[in-house]
């Protein structure tokens, strides 16, 4: 197989500068047929997310130009399949600064606990929602191919759907477990950072869809609202 684009600058293949020579088209040319490779390889495999972390670094590597959008790239160089398993395993690529979606809580220094108390600022939890990633503990819309948007977004809100159902049924085995009740509130926080995140890209969406975020707001709303913070001090 050929060289890998794993060793290439992230100038880009021409170093970023200058007039390629002949020699720096030929390898530009070979990398690319690796990335195909590997691509096609980790699909056939299974890996679809092996495959796409492939595709997301040739386009940071301008083996991919960003102008050519993903869709058609994969439809020219593989085969129409192989955009929608590579879109969904995008849909769950974690963000890279934070732990899903949370930071420590600089109050508590995620103790949780403000001297005697609990910290006000993390209701002691002892962390705080990420800022780059809004909570959802995944990679931006902003830094993802954008033709591929509308099918991410919907694989998100398919993930949110089905873990909004698991924590409903899940609710009443909580009951006054201090500890139960904080990681719900967690995973609830979570997902309706996420929900939000999608509602950036309702251009993008289906009037479907966007029915289907209003409903999911109303669920997380009632997930809430079995997290009240004297239960959390417990």
């Amino acid at each position: 197989m050929s060289s890998s684009p794993s060793n290439l600058s992230l100038n880009g293949p021409f170093g970023g500068h200058g007039v390629p020579s002949s020699a720096e088209v030929v390898e530009t040319i070979e990398m690319e047929s690796s990335l195909i490779e590997q691509i096609a390889d980790n699909l056939a495999q299974g890996h679809p997310s092996v495959a796409e972390r492939v595709l997301l670094r040739g386009r940071a590597l301008g083996l991919i130009p960003r102008s050519t959008p993903a869709t058609s790239w994969l439809t020219a160089h593989l085969n129409a399949d192989a955009v929608q398993p590579i879109a969904e395993a995008i849909a769950s690529l974690p963000a890279p600064c934070c732990l899903n979606g949370f930071v420590p809580c600089p109050q508590c220094d995620s103790s949780g606990t403000d001297g005697a108390q609990h910290c006000d600022s993390c209701c002691g939890l002892g962390v705080q929602r990420c800022d780059f990633c809004d909570g959802t503990g995944l990679m931006q819309y902003h830094d993802l191919p954008e033709d591929l948007i509308p099918m991410i977004a919907r694989r998100r809100l398919k993930i949110v759907a089905d873990a909004m159902t698991a924590l409903e049924s899940t609710t009443d085995d909580a009951g006054r477990d201090a500890k139960k009740l904080r990681v719900r509130m967690l995973n609830t926080v979570k997902l309706l950072g996420v929900i939000e995140n999608v509602v950036t890209q309702l251009p993008h969406l289906s009037p479907e869809h966007v029915n289907e975020i209003h409903e999911l707001y109303r669920t997380s709303g009632q997930l809430a609202g079995t997290l009240s913070p004297g239960a959390l001090r417990r």
